[in-house]
C-alpha cells in the first residue's frame, strides 16, 4: 500500500526591497533510515534519494527549456533541518518548528532574493528503494499546480533537497528548496523627465511617478514592468540590472520611453 501528501509555501514582499518566497535552511546532516542497516549505509541511502530528487527536478525543468538549478550546501542544511524536525515530531507543516522559511534561511547565513519550498510525505509498504522514493516525491509535486510552479520558476537559480524518516509513523518527509541569492537581485531605475505624472505596474502593484522624479527598484523576478504614459498605449519591458528606463516628451509633446 502507499500514501503520500505534499504542500508548497511561498511569500513575497513588496517591490523595492529584498524579496522573499518562503523556504527553510539548516545544518548539513543526513538522517538515518529506520532499518537494520548501519549508520554509514543509511547515510548513503539518504544521499541517493536526495541526489535523485535534484536530478529528477532538473530533468523536468530542462524538458520545459529552463536552466538546471545548482545545488546549494546551506540550502541543503535548511531543508534537512525541517525534514528532521517533521520526522522527529510527525508535525507536517512549513512552520512545524515555529519558524518561517525565511527565518530559517537567514539563520543559516543564506542571503536570498527569493526562496520557495515544497514539502511532502510518503509512506509505503514494502519500503521503497531510493529511486522509487525520490520519484514518489517528484511525481506528487509535479501533479500539484502550486508545487509545479515552484519547480518551474524561471527566476530560481539554486536548490536543495532533504529526506528523513519517522521511526514512529514510518513516514518519509521530504523538503525541496528553490532560491535565488541576494547577489542576483535586479536593481534598476525608472525616471520621469516629463511635465506630468506617469503610472507603472510592478509585480502586481500600481505606482505613480511624479514629474521630474525617479524610483530605484530592486526585484528578483523576470516579470515585466508596465508603464502608462499620457495618451500612449501601455508599454512594457523586462528590467535589466543596472539599467535606467526614462520617460520623457519630444518636441511635439508626445511621450517616449527609452533605455539609458
Amino acid at each position: 500500500m502507499s500514501d503520500n501528501g505534499s504542500e508548497m509555501k511561498r511569500s513575497s514582499p513588496r517591490p523595492g526591497s529584498l524579496k522573499t518566497r518562503s523556504s527553510m535552511l539548516a545544518v548539513l546532516a543526513v538522517c538515518a533510515l529506520a532499518s537494520a542497516v548501519g549508520a554509514a549505509e543509511a547515510q548513503t541511502a539518504d544521499a541517493r534519494v536526495v541526489e535523485s530528487i535534484v536530478a529528477g527536478v532538473n530533468a523536468y525543468r530542462q524538458s520545459g527549456h529552463l536552466r538546471s538549478l545548482v545545488s546549494s550546501v546551506p540550502l541543503r542544511a535548511a531543508a534537512q533541518e525541517l525534514a528532521n524536525y517533521m520526522a522527529e515530531t510527525d508535525r507536517y507543516s512549513h512552520e512545524a518548528d515555529g519558524r518561517s522559511a525565511g527565518e530559517r534561511v537567514r539563520a543559516h547565513g543564506y542571503q536570498y532574493c527569493q526562496v520557495a519550498e515544497n514539502i511532502g510525505w510518503v509512506q509505503r509498504s514494502p519500503e521503497p528503494g531510493a529511486a522509487e522514493l525520490a520519484r514518489a516525491f517528484i511525481d506528487g509535486w509535479i501533479a500539484s499546480s502550486e508545487h509545479r510552479q515552484a519547480i518551474l520558476d524561471p527566476d530560481s537559480t539554486e536548490t536543495a533537497a532533504a529526506v528523513a524518516r519517522s521511526a514512529r509513523s514510518g513516514r518519509y518527509y521530504g523538503v525541496q528548496l528553490f532560491a535565488r541569492p541576494a547577489a542576483a537581485a535586479i536593481h534598476f531605475e525608472l525616471v520621469n523627465r516629463g511635465p506630468s505624472d506617469i503610472g507603472y505596474q510592478l509585480e502586481g502593484r500600481s505606482y505613480r511617478l511624479a514629474a521630474h522624479t525617479a524610483h530605484t527598484r530592486t526585484v528578483c523576478g523576470s516579470g515585466p514592468v508596465v508603464v502608462t504614459l499620457p495618451r500612449q498605449p501601455p508599454q512594457r519591458f523586462v528590467p535589466e540590472a543596472g539599467k535606467r528606463y526614462t520617460a520623457s516628451t519630444t518636441g511635439d509633446g508626445s511621450w517616449i520611453l527609452w533605455t539609458e
